[in-house]
């Protein structure tokens, strides 16, 4: 879990629902953890992320990524977390990116910061 203090650089796009990947997103009246729950289990079901193998006793999920903020709740199937050399994670899908090099920052301009999550996600059909 990350939690970060910033600008979301892609909350236009996220709330007009551009993003150009397999997403679900649920604008928020309240912060009540029972709610809140209860909607995320809803979204994964809806979004079959559930896979019928346990561990331990507890279901696996397929990969995804969880945005929360006080507005809204942005669940992300994932295909991968890794393009290239640059590793993704879930901050990137509010348009942040951490790289461990020029080089890296260089591909990922050069490759395109959306192309790079639509490449992480799961294809609109």
């Amino acid at each position: 879990m990350q939690l970060i203090r910033t600008s979301l650089p892609l909350e236009s796009v996220i709330l007009k629902g551009q993003l150009p990947f397999k997403h679900e997103l649920l604008l928020l009246d309240d912060l009540n953890p029972e709610h809140l729950y209860q909607q995320y289990l809803a979204v994964m079901d809806k979004m079959q992320l559930y896979t019928s193998s346990t561990i331990d006793g507890l279901t696996e999920c397929l990969p995804y990524n969880i945005l929360l903020t006080n507005r809204w709740m942005l669940i992300i199937p994932r295909t991968t977390n890794e393009v290239g050399t640059v590793k993704g994670h879930g901050v990137n899908f509010i348009g942040r990116f951490l790289v461990s090099s020029h080089e890296q920052l260089q591909w990922l301009t050069n490759y395109g910061f959306m192309h790079f999550l639509t490449d992480c996600g799961v294809v609109n059909c």
